[in-house]
């Protein structure tokens, strides 16, 4: 085995986040775009942290506004990368524009409810 070897290989990582970050939002962390699997809690040095994942695919509802999307759509996010890099909230939207892309869709979907996206990351 590498001695370099991260046995989670970056799957999940504890970062800087807003405190506004709650537990299943889609997060942007400067280019990186994933999902909170803890909400924000104040660490030691006054900073916000949540445990990211950056997973290959991503189940969001009201992430994406209701609307059709087919499979291989492509998404982006509007977010601003916060100060220092620090995870953001990110609002996801089928417009390119100066957009982040954050994937594609799996799955169709009219109207409202679930899509899966493949990030990019």
């Amino acid at each position: 085995m590498a001695v370099n070897f991260d046995r989670d290989r970056g799957d999940t990582k504890e970062v800087k986040v807003q405190n506004t970050v709650v537990s299943g939002n889609i997060v942007r962390v400067g280019d990186l775009v994933g999902v909170a699997e803890t909400s924000a809690a104040l660490g030691a040095d006054g900073s916000y942290y949540s445990t990211v994942g950056f997973p290959g695919v991503v189940t969001v509802t009201t992430e994406l506004a209701a609307g059709t999307v087919y499979q291989g759509t492509a998404i982006f996010t509007t977010a601003v990368a916060g100060t220092n890099n620090i995870g953001v909230l990110a609002a996801l939207t089928t417009t390119v524009g100066t957009n982040k892309l954050v994937g594609y869709t799996l799955n169709d979907r009219t109207g409202s409810g679930k899509v899966e996206i493949r990030l990019a990351n």
